[in-house]
């Protein structure tokens, strides 16, 4: 649908016209695929195009944010919560899992930031 990727491409033109750094503009570029979600229920007969076209925004944003660990971490929870909000819509249960990796890797790329080599066990 061409008004989601109208409304990213106007987020990524205003972050760099304001000098934000890219990882950021990726976060900010999640903003899309959340008001996508949150509007999905009253999108009617686009919501299904527009829904993919979100999920291409989402995948966008993940690139822009691979400079920064940290921020790729941050991208990739929020991605993850996008995905359960989306999820909790009959029909779309299928975001669940992706809702759940998404959250995995934020955890695993945020390790990684820290320089967590191996994961410590307390039992």
């Amino acid at each position: 649908m061409g008004a989601v990727g109208y409304a990213a491409a106007t987020v990524v033109a205003l972050g760099a016209a304001a000098g934000v750094a890219a990882a950021w503009t990726g976060v900010a570029v999640l903003a899309v695929p959340a008001a996508v979600v949150a509007l999905g229920p009253r999108l009617g007969a686009v919501r299904v195009p527009a829904e993919a076209a979100s999920a291409g925004v989402g995948l966008l944003a993940l690139p822009l944010t691979a400079g920064d660990p940290a921020v790729s971490a941050l991208a990739l929870a929020l991605g993850g919560v996008v995905c359960a909000a989306g999820a909790l819509r009959a029909g779309r249960r299928g975001l669940g899992w992706a809702a759940g990796v998404l959250g995995v890797a934020a955890v695993w790329v945020r390790l990684g930031a820290w320089g967590v080599a191996v994961p410590e066990a307390y039992t």
